[in-house]
């Protein structure tokens, strides 16, 4: 009975250290595969727009603060800027607080 009692606490603290461990090295073997890159988002900070391949720029969404493409945006004309916006509710939010 007592080497039941001994092989379940056995288990139940070997389990949770193993996945850890093994957790632990795939972080390490898709930090290490893809290179320098991985952390490129970390590094621009917070509140920095994604980067993003090609030429098209990206503008923050004033409602809810997501980045936009002008491929996908909605814009609208806000006095003499263009103010770009993920979906037409944001578009609305935005007329009806402005």
């Amino acid at each position: 009975m007592i080497k039941y009692i001994i092989f379940l606490l056995l288990f139940l603290i070997l389990v949770p250290m193993l996945r850890g461990v093994l957790g632990l090295l795939a972080k390490l073997l898709m930090s290490w595969a893809m290179g320098s890159n991985s952390n490129a988002a970390a590094r621009r900070g917070p509140g920095a727009p994604p980067s993003s391949p090609g030429t098209t720029a990206l503008h923050k969404d004033p409602v809810c603060g997501v980045y936009v493409s002008e491929v996908t945006a909605v814009s609208c004309r806000d006095g003499n800027q263009t103010v770009w916006f993920c979906s037409t509710d944001c578009l609305n939010k935005y007329r009806k607080g402005a």
